[in-house]
C-alpha cells in the first residue's frame, strides 16, 4: 500500500473523527454537548467544535438552542432510510412481518448482529394496550438473555462467539434475578441450534416472553433473526406453541425470499 502523504493524512484523520462523532450518538444517549463528546472521544474541545460545525453545516447534526446540545439531524435520517429501504433482507421481511403482526397481534422484530450487539432492523408493533414496544434501531447486548441474541450467535464459529461474550466466568443479564455462566451460555447456543429457535422466558425482562428463529441468506448463513415478543403474564402453552410455529414459518419464508434453498444446504 502506498504511503499516505501528510497532506492526504489530515483529511482522512478529520473524516475518521467526524465518523466517530456521529457514532457517539446512541438511542440511549441521543443528545450531547461538545465538552461531553470531546471527553468521551479523547479529543480537544476545539477540534470537536470545528468538526461539529461542519457536520451541522451539512445537516448531519443539529444544535438545540434551548439546551445547547447537539443531536443527529435530517441527513442521517435520509441516509438511514436509503440503507434500510434498499436492504434485501429488510425488503424480503416486510410482507412477512406485516402478515404475522396482523394475524397474531404481537410485536415482531427483524434483528441483525453488529459485533456483540443486536440491532433492530425492522419492528412491527402490536396494537393492543399491553404490547411490548421496542423501538426500531434499538441496540441490545447479544449475550444478555435475549432470544434474538442467542439465535444470531448460535451458528457462529465457537471462537467468534468466545471473542464476543464477556471474559468473566459469569455475568448478569438485564434483570438482576438471572446470571449466566460461559458454560451455560454455550449450552444454550447448542440447544438453539438443535431446536432451530430460541426462547426468552423472563430472562431479560420479568414480564417478557419471546421466541426467535434464524433467517438465512442464499448461502445458508444466518444473517438475521425473526422474533415475536409478548407479555409473559398472558402466555399459555397453546399460545407459546402457536407463536413458535408461526415464527419458524415466517423466518423460513423470509429466507426463501432471499433465495435460501434448504435442500441444497442439506
Amino acid at each position: 500500500m502506498p504511503k499516505m502523504s501528510s497532506g492526504e493524512a489530515t483529511p482522512v484523520r478529520s473524516a475518521e473523527r467526524m465518523l466517530n462523532i456521529l457514532g457517539w450518538f446512541k438511542l440511549e444517549r441521543p443528545r450531547g454537548r461538545i465538552s461531553e463528546i470531546a471527553e468521551d472521544l479523547g479529543l480537544a474541545p476545539s477540534t470537536v467544535r470545528r468538526l461539529v460545525t461542519t457536520l451541522e453545516q451539512y445537516r448531519f447534526l443539529e444544535r438545540e438552542p434551548a439546551s445547547g446540545e447537539y443531536r443527529l439531524h435530517i441527513e442521517v435520517v435520509r441516509l438511514a432510510g436509503i440503507a434500510v429501504s434498499t436492504n434485501d433482507m429488510h425488503q424480503a421481511a416486510a410482507p412477512v412481518l406485516d402478515k404475522l403482526a396482523k394475524e397474531l397481534d404481537e410485536t415482531l422484530i427483524l434483528a441483525v448482529l453488529d459485533g456483540p450487539q443486536v440491532v433492530h432492523l425492522a419492528v412491527r408493533l402490536s396494537l393492543h394496550r399491553l404490547s411490548i414496544t421496542p423501538p426500531t434501531a434499538r441496540r441490545v447486548t447479544a449475550y444478555e438473555g435475549g432470544a434474538n441474541g442467542r439465535v444470531l450467535l448460535a451458528w457462529l464459529p465457537p471462537d467468534e462467539v468466545d471473542a464476543l461474550i464477556p471474559p468473566a466466568r459469569s455475568w448478569r443479564t438485564q434483570t438482576a434475578d438471572h446470571e449466566i455462566t460461559r458454560k451455560h451460555f454455550f449450552e444454550l447456543l447448542e440447544t438453539t441450534r438443535t431446536s432451530g429457535h430460541s426462547i426468552n422466558d423472563g430472562v431479560s425482562d420479568p414480564d417478557l416472553w419471546a421466541v426467535a428463529a434464524p433467517v438465512r441468506d442464499h448461502t445458508g448463513k444466518v444473517q438475521a433473526a425473526l422474533s415475536l415478543l409478548a407479555r409473559r403474564s398472558s402466555m399459555t402453552d397453546e399460545r407459546a406453541e402457536t407463536f413458535i410455529a408461526r415464527v419458524l414459518e415466517g423466518a423460513d419464508a423470509i429466507s426463501r425470499s432471499v433465495l435460501y434453498d434448504k435442500r441444497s444446504a442439506d
